[in-house]
């Protein structure tokens, strides 16, 4: 058990996280936010992609 206070001592009070994603051709991004506070850790996902609409006739 207090291995574990320990290492919530260590890990960082705040962090911001980015990762690009290929979703089959679909390209976007992945926002991972977490915040440490009193009563412990929140984790944010915020995740966005980015459509490419073609118009009919053209490949």
């Amino acid at each position: 058990m207090i291995v574990f206070f320990i290492l919530l001592q260590l890990l960082p009070a705040k962090e911001f996280i980015v990762y690009e994603t290929n979703d089959k051709g679909k390209m976007g991004k992945m926002d991972i936010t977490s915040e440490k506070d009193s009563i412990g850790y929140h984790v944010i996902y915020r995740w966005e992609r980015i459509l490419c609409l073609r118009r009919a006739g053209h490949k």
